[in-house]
């Protein structure tokens, strides 16, 4: 994990720049989100075209300048990975390592290309946006507690669950995954040989099979854990139409204000999923580790 921050701190400069223009971005994204909810009582209460004018340029502007960042961000994101992945495989290329020798070099370089990718994606993809989600989280969510007061107790009811789900899932996931690459660099280096005329065609079979049965078995607790995901987010849902429906008919909340609440409640629960979701991929991302450790702990016993 050191060798890992080491590499991003000589990119500290520009992830920080980054890390700025992702974090205005996404709270330009949730005042876009109450100014419409403000345009939908205008628009309920207007009496002429000229009511919503000065609603609809502030709306457009902010909308405007959040994606021209979220795009000046990605422009610099894209390459920054390929630089990063491409420094980490030359740490890795320096070692004298045994690998090298016990397995074929097509093998050894398949496996470094996918870990290396893994590791750098994963925290190039989550290091600004794991805390402007929880930025986005506190907003939000002081902004429902403002609008209805029992929405926002039931989106304080589904943090456990989702903790829950996640603590459950973790150690199949990282398990599973673990296999799964080992068998992908496997049969990757398998079809190497099978093209040199080194192995057969009933060895090759053989080879994908097996690496198919890993992947199948990575893919159903996967989606087990998506689909246990995915019934929380629905039921959930079902209970914030029911409060917010009973609120406007009471007359305590307007109809823009109802669909702010939505919008924003499903990005709440956007947000929980997005941290559901990092522990599954930072389970995949272990593994890599893992694997990328293995290596070194090789080279250091020759």
């Amino acid at each position: 994990m050191k060798q890992v921050f080491n590499i991003f701190s000589t990119k500290k400069l520009v992830l920080t720049f980054i890390f700025l223009l992702s974090i205005v971005a996404s709270l330009l994204g949730i005042g876009a989100t109450y100014v419409h909810g403000i345009f939908i009582d205008t628009l309920i209460e207007a009496e002429s075209v000229q009511d919503m004018y000065y609603i609809i340029i502030i709306f457009g502007f902010i909308t405007a300048l959040a994606i021209l960042l979220q795009f000046t961000a990605s422009m610099i994101i894209s390459p920054l990975k390929e630089k990063l992945i491409f420094f980490y495989k030359m740490q890795i290329f320096n070692y004298d390592n045994i690998y090298s020798k016990e397995k074929d070099v097509i093998y050894f370089s398949k496996r470094i290309e996918d870990d290396t990718r893994q590791i750098v994606n994963f925290f190039v993809d989550n290091y600004s946006t794991a805390i402007i989600k929880i930025v986005e989280l506190v907003t939000i969510s002081i902004l429902i507690f403002s609008i209805n007061l029992y929405v926002g107790i039931t989106m304080i009811i589904v943090c456990p669950i989702y903790i829950t789900l996640y603590v459950l899932f973790r150690k199949s996931i990282f398990n599973r995954s673990l296999q799964t690459r080992e068998k992908s660099a496997g049969f990757f280096s398998d079809c190497a040989n099978y093209l040199k005329k080194e192995s057969s065609i009933n060895y090759l079979q053989e080879s994908f099979l097996s690496y198919l049965k890993k992947y199948k078995d990575y893919v159903f607790i996967r989606s087990i854990f998506d689909s246990t995901q995915g019934f929380i987010v629905g039921t959930v849902q079902i209970i914030v139409f029911f409060v917010g429906g009973i609120s406007v008919i009471n007359g305590n909340t307007t109809i823009g204000l109802l669909s702010v609440l939505m919008m924003y409640f499903n990005q709440v629960i956007g947000n929980m999923s997005y941290y559901l979701e990092l522990g599954r991929k930072w389970q995949v991302t272990k593994s890599s580790l893992y694997r990328i450790k293995e290596i070194k702990n090789k080279e250091t016993a020759v």
